[in-house]
């Protein structure tokens, strides 16, 4: 994987663990994305709303309050997945490989 391989995408991270969301917002800007990181579902809907999201990783600690989140990403078509606290290259991974296989349509992934 080249140091390019975001280049131009925005990633909306969902993350209530600093030390995690750190570790992830670090790992996407390595790869020249784009990282919007926001601990609350509230938040991070705000920013489904306002920006234009490539992907989005989520807490799976807050799996039960982010349907409308997950709804507004469907909507969108924005490939999202849930995780929890792997290493921040594996979800780097396994989020370039959702993207890749999800140009039309999003499709939920776990992590």
């Amino acid at each position: 994987m080249t140091s390019k391989a975001l280049s131009g995408s925005s990633i909306l991270i969902v993350e209530d663990t600093t030390l995690a969301a750190c570790d992830l917002r670090s790992a996407f800007q390595k790869l020249s994305a784009k990282v919007h990181v926001v601990s609350n579902v509230n938040a991070a809907l705000t920013i489904a709303r306002r920006k234009r999201l490539s992907g989005a990783i989520i807490d799976r600690s807050c799996i039960d309050a982010s349907w409308p989140l997950c709804a507004e990403l469907a909507n969108g078509q924005v490939p999202y997945i849930f995780h929890k606290e792997p290493a921040a290259t594996n979800v780097v991974d396994d989020m370039i490989e959702l993207m890749t296989r999800t140009k039309s349509s999003p499709v939920l992934a776990e992590a």
